[in-house]
């Protein structure tokens, strides 16, 4: 997860690597002038909050006699939502202060005035800080005009956002990008496999650092033109399918009818090349010489060292001037292990082992399925509805999904299967570095929606693409879900550090999702989030999942949630056969190899990549991890509280850049479609949605909020411990990732894996994998209630799961 509000995309590409940027930007929540604030968002406390919480924790636990006795969400408003007394006495305090709604729902009231108006009303902006002893909900009632307080819960946006949402999926290739094979075929190899083009070109494509360009011809200023007349656009609109078709009068797509020249990269991202303008926008139609149009925050291309070279982004890059450029490599490395330890790496020095293996190749959905027990379960999560909100959307997800899906022999999306809930009206921070483009965030919305698909491939799926990557839009695209009950288990792969450089998330915030989350587990929906890549986001760690804003170990929002799965990551080591050799926590460190070839340094290697956990400053222990996580994790390091507070993660499957993934999407900034081998816990929560969504069917019904649950499980063969030295893994687990030469130089990466940093893996519960990886028999532990439950049978011992 990257911030959640901004996306970072990691490429171990055929170059010399570059230190990865910080991807946090300042944002507000609301409209800002130099006098303060013009926009608020009031969080409205409900008839009864405390009765909500308490149902929502019993309805999610297996030891009540109201465990999976879900509400509708209109039952749920009737019961704990505000009141008509409590809206009308919230809305004449607003009309008397003179300020105007401009959005309302559920959970809150958003209001927008002069930064008089909403001085007068909320007085002075509080401190962007939190003090040890105030908390979050402390922090958040202290907003509250004491005439609201029992009718509002919390004033969101008197205080800048530090940063927002970042994603956590990074494209792991030492080589060119995956192209089209003729037939619509896809290699579907793994890292260094270049797949064989349609149509040969010389041109470079403008959107990453020594990517060819994707099939067709080149025009004359350099991009390639599409073959032919593009199909499946959706041009958005809430809740519109994303059928192929022609866009109608309202927004929504005609299915069946041909789309000719839609950009797929969203606003912002221009049909053509064109010039770079004075805030580094294209003006389309207009000469250059191969300006990457790219989003925020990404470095510019090959570089002498440090972190992986980022894809995508706003630092434009110059085309080289022809295929011969010497940042080229001269020969690309074409291997990798379609097993682990299968592809031995040679003519480089000793490291860890002799010799060292290379990379694993992606791993497919259907060996995934191998691995985690769904094929053995023989549940595909019919029946269930998984959603995926991340910012903006892809209009090529639909067939992209399919395209990808039967590239690697897996079914595409039925009839109805697939729908998305994207309104491109609405999107904001285009352009403004707020965000990264919609064309950025198209990777980890791929990635999202094919591992969920892969996992559970008779399920539904259901993509709320939020207006942007700010946490108060996030928010919205989450209530969404809740309000209309709109899916049944809710992912996304995205997070922000809680305490920044640059001040504290807003408590306001905090409180208002905490809110959409807990009526969430009232109505049956479960909520899973990335835990984030940086280990335990400790001070000057500098790797391409880390904040450099963070100041101390601490953990990501909204990962760090009591009232959601935090999912973390693990390193999967595949057998011949498709089944898991072992698993080890994810966390590596790298080495580089030197200019002369002869020696890797350091060695060992510096901290680059780990699966985010630990124990929480701000959300006490929830009753679930009571008799679960020992006592000397559940306190935060360096910290003398005497209350055990909440850890993370709560389970962890692979996301490790070593052990990555493949996915297939189209970026119009890496020459339109082809497949990548992408990494991080953004591929293992949505993992875990899928694997949900089997136990969902096997199960008969939803399943709700999933940690009361989880821990009622850890220690059964149903959850497979994560231990940091695994039966069948070498004494050291390393692997290479190998570029190929350029000129004289070789390029290679040596990564010894299962060091994370400031988290160990350890027999039973442990803050780098949480209870461990799920199996077949976790899936199938879930069982149909009796019949005579279902009628109305009050004795919650009957019920299983």
């Amino acid at each position: 997860m990257v911030g959640r509000f901004g996306h970072v995309t990691a490429t171990l590409a055929a170059a010399a690597l570059m230190a990865a940027p910080n991807a946090v930007s300042a944002a507000t929540t609301g409209a800002a002038s130099v006098d303060g604030p013009t926009t608020a968002r009031i969080g409205l406390a409900g008839a009864d909050p405390d009765g909500l919480r308490q149902f929502a924790t019993a309805v999610a636990d297996p030891h009540s006699a109201q465990y999976r006795r879900f509400l509708t969400p209109a039952q749920v408003q009737e019961k704990f939502g505000p009141t008509a007394a409590q809206l009308k006495q919230v809305h004449q305090w607003l009309a008397d202060g003179g300020l105007r709604v401009t959005g309302e729902n559920s959970h809150w009231i958003d209001v927008a005035g002069t930064s008089d108006e909403v001085k007068k009303a909320f007085g002075h902006p509080p401190q962007p800080r939190i003090t040890e002893d105030e908390g979050y909900e402390a922090r958040a009632a202290a907003a509250v005009p004491a005439e609201l307080a029992g009718t509002v819960s919390s004033v969101a946006g008197l205080v800048p956002e530090p940063q927002g949402m970042r994603q956590f999926s990074y494209r792991v290739t030492a080589g060119p990008r995956h192209r089209a094979l003729p037939g619509d075929g896809i290699n579907p190899g793994g890292p260094m496999q270049p797949a064989t083009l349609e149509a040969p070109t010389t041109r470079v494509d403008p959107g990453g650092p020594m990517q060819p360009s994707g099939p067709g011809t080149p025009t004359a200023n350099g991009p390639v033109a599409p073959s032919g007349p593009r199909v499946g656009v959706n041009p958005g609109g809430p809740m519109q399918p994303s059928g192929p078709g022609t866009p109608t009068a309202n927004g929504p797509v005609a299915p069946g009818s041909p789309t000719v020249g839609v950009n797929p990269g969203g606003p912002m991202q221009p049909n053509g090349p064109g010039t770079p303008t004075a805030n580094g926008t294209v003006a389309p139609g207009s000469p250059t010489t191969g300006v990457n149009p790219g989003g925020p925050m990404q470095p510019s291309g090959p570089g002498a060292s440090g972190g992986p070279v980022i894809v995508g982004g706003p630092i434009k890059r110059s085309l080289p001037a022809d295929a011969g450029d010497p940042t080229l490599p001269a020969t690309t490395s074409a291997a990798c292990s379609s097993d682990w330890g299968g592809s031995p790496a040679t003519g480089l020095p000793e490291g860890y082992n002799k010799p060292d293996p290379l990379v694993a190749c992606g791993y497919s959905p259907k060996r995934l399925r191998a691995a985690y027990g769904v094929t053995a379960s023989g549940f595909s999560g019919k029946g269930a509805i998984i959603g995926i909100v991340d910012a903006y959307g892809s209009p090529t997800m639909h067939p992209d999904a399919d395209r990808f899906a039967k590239s690697v022999g897996d079914k595409a999306f039925g009839t109805g299967q697939y729908l998305e809930s994207v309104d491109r009206g609405a999107w904001k921070h285009l352009g403004d570095d707020v965000c990264e483009t919609p064309a950025a965030w198209g990777g980890e919305e791929a990635l999202d929606v094919e591992m969920a698909h892969g996992l559970a491939p008779d399920a539904v799926v259901h993509y709320f693409g939020a207006a942007s990557c700010q946490d108060s839009d996030i928010a919205a695209a989450l209530a969404s879900v809740v309000d209309k009950h709109a899916a049944d288990l809710v992912t996304g792969s995205f997070g922000e550090i809680m305490h920044s450089a640059g001040g504290d998330i807003d408590p306001a915030l905090v409180a208002q999702e905490e809110q959409i989350f807990t009526a969430g587990a009232a109505e049956g929906i479960g909520f899973a989030f990335a835990t984030g890549d940086c280990g335990d986001q400790a001070a000057g760690l500098d790797g391409p999942g880390c904040d450099q804003g963070s100041g101390r170990p601490q953990l990501e929002w909204p990962a760090a949630s009591p009232w959601v799965t935090a999912v973390g990551g693990t390193a999967l080591a595949l057998a011949p056969d498709g089944t898991r050799h072992w698993e080890a926590p994810m966390g590596d460190l790298r080495s580089d190899l030197s200019g002369d070839g002869s020696k890797w340094a350091p060695l060992p290697g510096q901290f680059y990549f780990g699966g985010g956990g630990g124990a929480s400053t701000d959300f006490g222990r929830p009753a679930y991890q009571k008799g679960v996580v020992p006592a000397a994790l559940a306190h935060p390091k360096g910290k003398a509280s005497l209350t055990p507070m909440r850890t993370v993660p709560d389970v962890a499957m692979d996301g490790d850049l070593l052990t990555a993934v493949l996915t297939g999407h189209t970026d119009p900034t890496l020459g339109g479609y082809g497949q990548d081998v992408v990494g991080g816990t953004s591929a293992a929560a949505p993992m875990f949605v899928a694997v949900q969504a089997d136990a969902m069917q096997a199960a008969g019904g939803a399943l709700g909020f999933a940690n009361p649950a989880l821990y009622k499980r850890a220690g059964t063969k149903q959850l497979t411990d994560i231990v940091a030295s695994p039966k069948g893994a070498p004494k050291t687990i390393s692997a290479v990732v190998d570029h190929g030469m350029f000129g004289a130089v070789h390029e290679a990466r040596l990564f010894k894996l299962g060091a994370d940093h400031g988290l160990r893996a350890r027999r039973g519960y442990d803050t780098a994998t949480g209870l461990g990886s799920p199996t077949a028999a976790y899936i199938t532990s879930y069982k149909p209630a009796p019949k005579e439950e279902v009628d109305g049978d009050k004795n919650g011992d009957k019920k299983e799961g």
